[in-house]
Formats: structure tokens, C-alpha cells, sequence
């Protein structure tokens, strides 16, 4: 699949994205919520980038690096791109209750998915760990789902300290019936997805961007629920 750089979009001081046109075709491919794909520029470089865009609207994609890129200037406006077929490794069911859980980068795949709960006035919540890099990334996108029906949106700013979200106090306070999509680095993964083994979660109830991470751990009882250290997104701490 072929696209064209339309635009190169500064979303704060370490990331960006960039929105992509499609070239000898009408439109780029179907994709669904969480979806990435693998992209090529004229320099040979190749970059998994989550489409963070309305999957609805296929004329564009507005494309997310996941791994920092060494040189942002490869990304150059009006220059060809190849693209790869959308895949998605954790596809969105439209199961009653819903938890999503980002850190960093990861909040571009989710944030597809929240707001297709959101459309469809399905009740989620999600919770969002941003690191030094990704301070303030798709603040006003999260203000408008904060707005939605059934919505619960706790953000945490951990560029200074990423110990303010523990994973066992947001998974340890929900019914393990419900689904829970992770994704962020694979530490961050693995570490949420260990905490939901300690505290009983099923395998099939945890979906990671990572696949391989599925190994879920002995269940053990839960502990006693505690409170969010987060802040309800648009709120005061």
C-alpha cells in the first residue's frame, strides 16, 4: 500500500505524528481501534506507527512513531511512503465493561479505542501513565471523552514520578469479568499484566499490545481494594 506525508503534526516537545493521504488508490486500508502498521520512508528506515485517526474515515491516517525515531527530519512532507496491511494485536471486543490501561505511547492505541466506546455510548474506563515524553499528549482528545456517557478518565502525570500508578490498585478494584486492554513498553506491559495474575485476572481477559505477553501467572486471591492515586481527567488532583 502506498501513501503520501500530508502533514507532519508537532503534538509536543519528543513526539509527533503524521498524517498520510493515499496515493494510486481512493482510499488506505480498513482498519479497526488499536490498529498499526508498519511504514517505509524514502530513506529506507521502517517505523510501527499506531493509526491513531477515525477508522471511519479512510481517506487519511494520522500515524504515531511508537519508538521515538532517530531523525524526525526522515519524515519529510509530500515525500512517498509504503505501508503495510493494518493489523491489530489486541482487536476491540464490545463487551459490556471495558478498563484500558496506557503508559507513554500506548495511549494512541487505546485512545482509538476509547473513542469508539464512546460512539457508541458503550461504558469504559481508562487510565493513563505518561512519562517524560509524553507529558500532556492528546490532552484535549482525553478532555472530550472525560465528557462522554459511562466514561471514567484518571490521568497520571509520571514524568517525575512513575511510581504515582500501581497497577494492583486499578486492577485489584474492578470485577475480573470485565476485559482489560494494556499497552505501552513491554516493562510497563509485563508489569500490569503480572499484577492482574497476582490478583486472579483471567488470561482471556487480558489483551496486551504485545501478543507474546499472554502468560498470565498462578492466580493468587485478591488483596483488599484500594483508592486511585490518579485524577479524574480534567480535574484538580
Amino acid at each position: 500500500m502506498f501513501g503520501r506525508i500530508s502533514h507532519f503534526n508537532k503534538l509536543n516537545k519528543s513526539v509527533f505524528s503524521i498524517t498520510v493521504t493515499a496515493v494510486y488508490e481512493s482510499t488506505l486500508s480498513h482498519f479497526t481501534p488499536g490498529a498499526v502498521t508498519i511504514i517505509r520512508l524514502i530513506d529506507g528506515s521502517t517505523h510501527i506507527c499506531a493509526i491513531c485517526s477515525d477508522p471511519y474515515n479512510r481517506r487519511q491516517y494520522e500515524l504515531l512513531p511508537l519508538l521515538a525515531p532517530a531523525r524526525a527530519e526522515a519524515f519529510k512532507v509530500n515525500s512517498e511512503i509504503t505501508l503495510t496491511r493494518p493489523r491489530n494485536p489486541f482487536p476491540l471486543l464490545h463487551c459490556k465493561q471495558l478498563l484500558l490501561i496506557a503508559h507513554g505511547r500506548g495511549i494512541a492505541q487505546l485512545l482509538t479505542m476509547a473513542r469508539e466506546r464512546a460512539r457508541l455510548r458503550m461504558p469504559f474506563e481508562l487510565h493513563y501513565l505518561s512519562d517524560r515524553h509524553t507529558q500532556g499528549l492528546f490532552s484535549e482528545e482525553l478532555a472530550a471523552l472525560a465528557d462522554a456517557p459511562d466514561a471514567g478518565l484518571y490521568v497520571y502525570d509520571g514524568s517525575a514520578r512513575p511510581d504515582l500508578f500501581a497497577p494492583e490498585y486499578v486492577l485489584g478494584g474492578f470485577d475480573q469479568h470485565k476485559h482489560v486492554y494494556v499497552s505501552g513498553d513491554h516493562d510497563f506491559v509485563w508489569q500490569t499484566i503480572m499484577a492482574g495474575g497476582r490478583l486472579g485476572w483471567r488470561a482471556s481477559h487480558v489483551h496486551s499490545s504485545e501478543p507474546a505477553a499472554m502468560a498470565v501467572p498462578d492466580q493468587q486471591p485478591a488483596g483488599d481494594e484500594k483508592s486511585l492515586p490518579g485524577r479524574r481527567a480534567g480535574l484538580s488532583a
